[in-house]
């Protein structure tokens, strides 16, 4: 429930200010989307600690044909894997990622170019944000993992915090943003 009401904030907050908002919630989503003339194909990753094979994720990853990877709850290790063996198809990726809780970690990978990648860390948890430059736009996106609420009220007003920065920041944006994070 705590995470419904975050998340509802979010949206209704979001779709104010933004032409198109992703909200990906499984483990692993992808979707399409048409930004002017063209197709952009997103595929999201939520990675347990308790997922980490490696050729397992790296194949999903491939087999989803996006055009941009998400990943969240990595660590330095799995992130080093990915690029390792996804530079080649994707040229443009960023990587962060938070030693203080375990894996809370985000990686975006993008076959389109990227300007402003930028990495914040809005209560502690790092978030990717930049511009994908299609051909003929350019899309916004914001990559994150924000905490879990369902632990404790701490974590449920870290989160919510969390979810109010993300906001806020979007508060600025124009155009077509995509969010990808799992509660």
């Amino acid at each position: 429930m705590a995470t419904e009401k975050a998340s509802n904030f979010l949206l209704n907050r979001s779709f104010r200010t933004a032409g198109v908002f992703s909200f990906i919630t499984n483990y692993f989503s992808t979707q399409e989307y048409k930004f002017k003339e063209n197709t952009f194909r997103l595929a999201h990753f939520n990675v347990p600690e308790s997922d980490y094979m490696y050729d397992g994720i790296v194949q999903k990853a491939q087999d989803a044909q996006a055009d941009l990877l998400s990943f969240q709850e990595v660590d330095s290790l799995l992130t080093n894997e990915l690029t390792t063996r996804l530079k080649n198809e994707y040229l443009y990726y960023h990587n962060a990622y938070s030693t203080e809780r375990g894996p809370t970690g985000v990686a975006v990978f993008s076959k389109y170019p990227v300007k402003d990648f930028t990495t914040y860390y809005w209560g502690g948890t790092p978030t990717l944000t930049g511009n994908v430059l299609l051909p003929d736009t350019s899309v916004h996106f914001i990559a994150t993992h924000a905490l879990s609420s369902r632990r404790s009220v701490v974590q449920y007003t870290k989160h919510n915090q969390h979810l109010r920065q993300i906001a806020r920041y979007l508060e600025n944006i124009e155009g077509a943003v995509l969010v990808t994070w799992r509660p």
